[in-house]
């Protein structure tokens, strides 16, 4: 686990073919990790991308260590933390979760300007205002819209879209 404050550490493994996972060798960012979040991660690792983690709970980020090992890297969010991993990524989840107020802005334009064109920002806290400022609600029928080169799934009530087997 990464220290507080510390960078993130990515490796870029330099593909010259596509990748026969959609995920394969992406950089994938989980950030606050609810048990949406969690699901995520496994089905990233099963997809072989280079997972982080990032959270404020010190004990949800040693459960993810204990719990995924090496397969999984997690950090400590900061400002700093998440603005360097943001432009960094492939794909980022903001799974973020404050009961009964507004979710925090993780995200700045600014940041989105700076990602690589085609990463994908999935905005899960859009329920509660989203945590990306570019976020906007959307629907299954119209699920994603592009903004300065990044595409954007922010559908309303997603976890209302799994079919619960009981």
């Amino acid at each position: 686990m990464s220290t507080p404050g510390e960078s993130p550490r990515i490796d870029s493994p330099g593909r010259s073919e596509p990748p026969a996972d959609p995920l394969r060798g992406r950089r994938a960012f989980p950030l606050a990790v609810i048990e949406l979040g969690t699901s995520a991660i496994r089905m990233a690792i099963g997809q072989e991308a280079h997972v982080t983690v990032i959270d404020k709970s010190l004990r949800r980020l040693k459960e993810l260590d204990l719990q995924f090992a090496s397969r999984l890297n997690t950090l400590y969010a900061t400002a700093h933390v998440i603005e360097k991993a943001v432009v960094q990524a492939d794909l980022v989840i903001g799974a973020v979760l404050v009961p009964g107020a507004s979710a925090p802005r993780l995200e700045r334009r600014e940041q989105l300007k700076r990602m690589r064109r085609g990463s994908v920002l999935v905005d899960v806290a859009i329920d509660q205002g989203g945590c990306f400022e570019t976020s906007r609600v959307t629907t299954h029928d119209k699920p994603t819209f592009e903004e300065e080169g990044v595409i954007h799934y922010c559908v309303a009530n997603m976890p209302g879209a799994t079919m619960v087997v009981r």
